[in-house]
């Protein structure tokens, strides 16, 4: 029998990897062999003894038996507990009400002025893209003008990530 989210709500595969527990309703493996967390997982899973793993094989019977829990709290969970945070619904309501009005206005005035909206829709572009290029001109200028620091290396490898930040305000 393999304890998950289901049987212990809250305490879900993500919770464990973070925890570094795993139950499969016989036996608890973990990582953390400290009075705290052995306390915590006692006093959680009662009757159940006690196995110290390593993190590796923690994390290997958690991905195991929980992986598609995981895939499922990774793409869904950040719209699931904070929507307001997440770009899950990238458009809306209003917005979509205001796009559907300019694309029906513009079909109107394609099939009534062909000529003249093709003149203004391509005059429009091309400004909004000479005004992008200067936008970007002038942040590689600003950017650039600053003082350059040397940061101190850390002593150990880090992880990889990939952070996109647009240009935030």
């Amino acid at each position: 029998m393999v304890v998950g989210a289901e049987t212990y709500p809250g305490h879900g595969a993500a919770f464990c990897l973070v925890r570094l527990y795993h139950c499969d309703g016989r036996v608890i493996r973990t990582a953390d062999s400290s009075a705290e967390n052995c306390a915590w997982l006692r006093a959680r899973h009662r009757g159940l003894s006690l196995q110290f793993v390593s993190a590796a094989d923690v994390r290997a019977a958690i991905l195991a038996t929980q992986q598609s829990a995981l895939i499922t709290e990774a793409v869904y969970g950040l719209a699931r507990r904070l929507p307001h945070l997440s770009a899950r619904h990238v458009l809306s309501r209003g917005q979509k009400i205001v796009f559907l009005l300019l694309a029906v206005g513009l079909l109107l005035c394609v099939l009534r002025w062909p000529l003249a909206t093709l003149q203004a829709l391509t005059a429009f572009l091309a400004f909004a893209f000479v005004v992008s290029g200067l936008f970007r001109v002038g942040l590689a200028w600003l950017g650039a003008g600053g003082p350059r620091r040397d940061l101190p290396r850390p002593r150990h490898a880090l992880p990889l990530y990939t952070i996109l930040v647009p240009l935030y305000r």
